[in-house]
Order: structure tokens, then sequence, then C-alpha cells
């Protein structure tokens, strides 16, 4: 199983910098392995994401599992309040 974070290192807005920390801080500190992908310094990785979304409009951060969409920071942020996290990553 493969969990892949698309974030962005280069940012100027502020909330979606947050966001972006946010999931890194949680999967760390859950023991969570994954693979960052950064749009910014990847060349084509951005189109990559949208393509596997079908979403050509949408935005970093997106958390994808066995290449499978699987939310971005609102989904992430609702399993953890939710206590549903590994389930979310399908890891339960």
């Amino acid at each position: 199983m493969t969990i892949t974070l698309y974030l962005s290192s280069i940012s100027s807005d502020l909330a979606l910098k947050k966001h972006m920390h946010y999931i890194e801080d949680i999967l760390q500190g859950q023991g969570i392995e994954y693979e960052k992908i950064d749009v910014a310094t990847q060349l084509g990785t951005l189109k990559e994401m949208r393509d596997k979304m079908g979403n050509d409009k949408a935005i970093v951060p997106q958390i994808f599992v066995d290449d499978k969409h699987v939310g971005g920071y609102d989904e992430l942020f609702a399993a953890v309040e939710d206590e549903e996290l590994k389930s979310f990553l399908n890891l339960a």
C-alpha cells in the first residue's frame, strides 16, 4: 500500500502552507510512511495529480492511496477528528 501526498513547497497562501504542514505532521506523528510529491519542483506532477482526480483545477494538498484519490486537508482533518485516520487511509 502506497500513500502519496501531493503538496507544494512554494506558496504565498499562509492557510495553504498550514494545511500542508498539518497533514505532514499528522502522518509523521502517527508513524505513517508516505511518498511526498512536490508539484513546485517536480515537473508535470501537478498535471499528473489533476489527471488522477479528473479535476483540472484541483489544488494541493491531495492524498492518494494506491493512486486512488481519498481527499485533501478537509477530509483528513475530519478523519482525525472522528478518530478514523487509519480507515481513511485504508490502513485498518
